[in-house]
C-alpha cells in the first residue's frame, strides 16, 4: 500500500470512528446536561469508590499497594478525565451545585461499561490515525482481494499512574512525611483503645473519634 493511499485509508477510518464517538456523546450529554452532579460529580464519584474498594481489599489480602488490584483502575481512571473533559468542551456554563450523588451496583456498572466502550474507541480511532512509525502505530494486514486487517499492539506501563492519583506520590517527600505520620496515628490509637471489644461494644468507636479530634496536625500526643 502506498504512503499516501495509507494515510487516506487511516484518516478515514478514524474519522467515522470520531463521529461515532461524538454522536454517543451527544446523546449523553442531552441527557445530563442540565445535572451537574452526573456529568461531572458521579464520574469522579465512581472512579473514587473503585480506587476504595481495590485499596481495601489489597488491605485485606495483606499486598503491597502497588500491586495489580490497584493497577486494574488505570483504564478508568483515563477515560474518567478524557470523559470529563469531553463534557467541559460542550459545557460553556458551568455552575457548581452541591447535591447528593447516590452510587448503587447497577448504576456503577453501567456507567464503567459504557464510558470504558466509547474510551476504547475513541482510542483506538486515534491510534489507526496514527502515521508515524512509533510504538503504539498500528498495522495493515493485506488480507488480499482488496481487504485488510488491522493489528493494534499491546503496550505495558512502567508507571503506576494510580500512586500519582490515590497515594499522592508525585511529590514522594511528603508522601513520605504522611506515612509516618498515619504510622503515629496508628499506634497512638491502638494503644489508647481496645478494637478487639469493639464488636461487643460498638460505642467505643468514639473514643476514636475524641482521640482523633484531639491531635494536633504534626501527630504528637
Amino acid at each position: 500500500m502506498e504512503r499516501q493511499q495509507e494515510y487516506e485509508l487511516r484518516r478515514d477510518i478514524a474519522n467515522q470512528i470520531s463521529k461515532d464517538v461524538e454522536t454517543n456523546l451527544e446523546d449523553i450529554y442531552e441527557q445530563i446536561k442540565w445535572d451537574f452532579t452526573r456529568k461531572y460529580i458521579f464520574p469522579l464519584a465512581v472512579l473514587e469508590k473503585r480506587f476504595r474498594d481495590m485499596s481495601d481489599q489489597s488491605f485485606y489480602m495483606g499486598i503491597d499497594a502497588t500491586n495489580e488490584l490497584l493497577l486494574t483502575v488505570n483504564p478508568l481512571r483515563a477515560a474518567v478525565y478524557w470523559f470529563i473533559v469531553e463534557e467541559l468542551r460542550r459545557d460553556k456554563n458551568v455552575k457548581y451545585k452541591n447535591s447528593y450523588c447516590p452510587i448503587n451496583e447497577s448504576s456503577e456498572d453501567a456507567f464503567i461499561d459504557t464510558i470504558m466502550q466509547m474510551y476504547d474507541l475513541h482510542c483506538r480511532g486515534e491510534q489507526i490515525r496514527e502515521i508515524r512509525e512509533c510504538s503504539t502505530k498500528v498495522q495493515f494486514e493485506d488480507l488480499g482481494e482488496g481487504e485488510y486487517g488491522l493489528l493494534f499492539p499491546t503496550i505495558s506501563e512502567k508507571y503506576s499512574k494510580e500512586m500519582l492519583y490515590y497515594y499522592g506520590l508525585d511529590d514522594k517527600q511528603k508522601a513520605e512525611e504522611e506515612e509516618k505520620l498515619f504510622e503515629k496515628c496508628e499506634i497512638y490509637l491502638m494503644n489508647k483503645v481496645d478494637i478487639t471489644k469493639l464488636g461487643s461494644d460498638p460505642l467505643r468507636i468514639f473514643k476514636y473519634v475524641n482521640i482523633l479530634d484531639g491531635m494536633n496536625v504534626n501527630g504528637k500526643t
